[in-house]
């Protein structure tokens, strides 16, 4: 069974850390976020490749996709 810790108690035990810590914790979740984002992007743009070797991508400026948008 998995173990599930609430996240008032994540930032408890954080808080009980030394402030050298906190930050050193600070600083490999800003780093894991960003290689996350980086993952989402890239997926992202393979997706719409893919969608582009198949002929489901549709071109159009940005006059038409903004029309779009307000219509």
């Amino acid at each position: 069974m998995e173990n599930i810790i609430s996240f008032g108690d994540i930032l408890e035990a954080a808080s009980s850390l030394p402030v050298d810590q906190q930050l050193s914790l600070v600083n490999i979740l800003q780093h894991r976020i960003a290689a996350k984002h980086r993952e989402d992007i890239c997926r992202s743009v393979l997706e719409a490749r893919g969608e582009y070797h198949r002929g489901a991508s549709v071109t159009a400026t940005a006059d038409d996709i903004m029309d779009d948008i307000l219509s």
